[in-house]
């Protein structure tokens, strides 16, 4: 690549290519061909960005997309599947499609991310209870969730678990609260905010009040015991629970135990008995109905893409005191898929090594698997693997040998081929000091760096935003570079300067990278 130029021309080993698109105004797939070596391909794999100025006579190209379906070699029409650390030519039907016999597509498998379980698991037939970890990273351990006995309610046989504000009654007769939780009952707390991925819930359960002290007591089912102090007029206090403040009024004058009120969503507003949902660790935000229909939501904004919010659903029902949950695959909606389909469709599908599981990635990266008992009518369990961010595929074309020309003046330049596999996680790496490694990024994402930095107390202590490093070592005669950055973009920078090494002039064993943005780098020597 010539980078004054911006040309650069890659020998594919095919003799003559021929691209044909008899519509280049229209920005698709539809009118485009290839012709390889005189044999025709596929119709409608390939879009011509172009245009005519007739006034210079000039015609301008300004894209070209080429696309190709990977067909299964197991059938015309089927899907390539391609496992991780596999290349898809020896899947492919077609390979011939990938126009080089040295081009591939290699693929390393999803990026290693931390996860959290969301559990909805049941309690012999008559019972659900559930289990997440909020975004502070409390875990709440089999909440009574959901119970047959006696009626179909959200709670424990014996106390409701209370997701919807009691009322304020204001009328010319009557002024006062519905207070709904009773002692020993269970109620969510999670503040009323725009986004909401980013809420703290709590679970409580209301366990005492002492009218002589005015004191309420609460347990937090993640652990540890709650107080607060009531007015002797208003009867109010304030729970302080996740950074939160939470009003709460007692009725020490009823005759059920001092039933409470309390504004699950913090918004001050206690006229509209509004319902609270779930926000679990990695912002999926689960709501329901009073009909045991759940949704579970990850906000557009957490992905990289944007304009559409990630939903599924599920349902729990009842027959007489017995429950049983039923995921909705058909329901599924997301940026990249939605509903279900043969290419582009959400996957939920029964595993052949286990037939009671059925299991399937939504586009952000959660993994569902829903657990539905062969041998007996038990209910099932549904369990959501919730990444920290979004998992991406990571894969990588490869080519054997590559010939870069500057543009102009015809010189050329031999550069190695990096051979499919040389990528690999920081899991299947090499020990240190047995290969020559590039190591990209940081010690809080890749256990290889924060073993060249000596495995540092705080991950990310000794970055900035807005800059990163290019450090090499010697272990044992190989050598090591890494490449990090603050964020992903700083990482992205650095890794452009040491691709274009001669053109930044790098000396010494480390360098600091200055990344203002993609296109305003520098480098100067490290502090």
């Amino acid at each position: 690549m010539n980078a004054r130029e911006g040309v650069a021309s890659f020998f594919l080993g095919a003799h003559k290519i021929v691209l044909t698109d008899t519509n280049y105004t229209l920005a698709d797939f539809q009118d485009g061909s290839i012709e390889i070596n005189d044999d025709s391909t596929e119709s409608q794999v390939l879009d011509i960005g172009a245009s005519f100025t007739s006034a210079t006579n000039r015609f301008e190209i300004t894209s070209i997309k080429y696309r190709v379906r990977l067909e299964s070699v197991e059938g015309a029409g089927g899907i390539a599947f391609i496992p991780a650390g596999k290349g898809a030519r020896e899947f492919m039907d077609e390979p011939e499609l990938l126009i080089s016999d040295s081009l591939d597509l290699y693929y390393g498998g999803l990026t290693e991310v931390d996860s959290a379980d969301v559990k909805f698991s049941p309690v012999g037939d008559t019972r659900y209870t559930l289990s997440f970890t909020n975004i502070q990273g409390k875990q709440y351990t089999s909440v009574p969730f959901l119970s047959g006995k006696t009626s179909f309610h959200f709670g424990a046989n014996d106390y409701d678990l209370e997701y919807t504000e009691g009322k304020l009654v204001n009328t010319t007769t009557t002024i006062g609260n519905v207070y709904n939780i009773g002692v020993n009952e269970y109620f969510i707390l999670s503040k009323e905010r725009a986004d909401q991925e980013k809420a703290v819930t709590n679970v409580l359960r209301y366990r005492d009040y002492d009218s002589s002290k005015r004191t309420l007591e609460f347990e937090d089912l993640a652990g540890g015991t709650i107080r607060t102090v009531v007015d002797t007029t208003t009867r109010r206090g304030t729970l302080n629970v996740g950074g939160t403040s939470y009003t709460v009024e007692v009725n020490d004058t009823d005759l059920r135990d001092a039933p409470l009120f309390v504004d699950l969503n913090a918004d001050n507003v206690f006229t509209d008995n509004a319902a609270v949902s779930v926000t679990t660790w990695g912002g999926l935000v689960i709501s329901w109905d009073a009909n045991k229909n759940f949704q579970a939501l990850m906000t557009e904004s957490q992905f990289d893409t944007s304009g559409v919010d990630e939903k599924f659903n599920w349902t729990v029902s009842a027959s007489g005191e017995d429950l049983d949950l039923d995921f909705n695959e058909s329901k599924y909606v997301g940026p990249l898929s939605s509903g279900t389909g043969a290419v582009r469709g959400f996957q939920f599908d029964e595993i052949e090594s286990d037939s009671e599981k059925s299991v399937g990635m939504t586009d952000y990266g959660i993994l569902i698997t829903e657990t539905n008992p062969d041998t007996s009518s038990d209910p099932n369990t549904l369990t959501l693997s919730v990444p920290s961010g979004q998992r991406f595929a990571q894969v990588f074309v490869t080519l054997g040998d590559v010939t870069a020309s500057a543009g102009g003046a015809g010189s050329a330049q031999r550069v190695n081929p990096i051979a499919v596999g040389l990528a690999v996680l920081d899991s299947n790496a090499p020990a240190i000091g047995s290969d020559n490694l590039i190591v990209v990024g940081g010690p809080c994402a890749n256990t290889v760096a924060a073993e060249l930095l000596g495995n540092p107390e705080q991950c990310g202590a000794d970055f900035e935003p807005g800059k990163a490093v290019i450090k090499s070592w010697d272990k044992n005669g190989k050598v090591a570079i890494l490449v990090a950055g603050y964020e992903a973009t700083e990482t992205l920078g650095a890794s452009r300067v040491l691709a274009a090494y001669s053109t930044y002039d790098l000396k010494g064993t480390e360098v600091e990278v200055v990344v203002a943005d993609l296109n305003s780098i520098s480098v100067k020597p490290a502090q």
